[in-house]
């Protein structure tokens, strides 16, 4: 192990600090690393809501409660349901018509087994 190593992952000063583990690649930091001596990564993660700075293992700020990730949901979902909708035009509308039309005549088969009788 290198000397910075030996300094970033144990004691600094000659006094125990917190060490944080990097969320990464689990190398073990000195309580006043902001970046992973290993990877790179940052080890901390400041609150969209308050401001707080809070290590990145955690899910929610210690301060204000607040969600420290953005959710699946707002990930994935949430911009697609934001995204601007365009008009139906009548090519659609008359597909849809349609499709409604035959699903059913489809139902109808299935349920009695034959067509409607068509006339008189």
């Amino acid at each position: 192990m290198s000397e910075d190593e030996d300094r970033t992952s144990k004691e600094v000063g000659g006094t125990s600090h917190r060490q944080f583990s990097c969320i990464k690649c689990s190398h073990v930091n000195s309580h006043n690393a902001v970046l992973c001596f290993q990877c790179g990564a940052h080890l901390f993660l400041k609150c969209k809501e308050c401001g707080h700075i809070n290590q990145r293992t955690s899910p929610r700020c210690t301060e204000c409660g607040h969600g420290l990730r953005r959710s699946w949901w707002s990930k994935k979902i949430a911009p697609k349901l934001r995204a601007p909708r365009r008009p139906i035009t009548r090519n659609q509308l008359i597909l849809l018509v349609i499709a409604i039309a035959v699903t059913f005549k489809i139902i109808l088969i299935f349920s009695n087994g034959s067509l409607p009788a068509n006339g008189p």
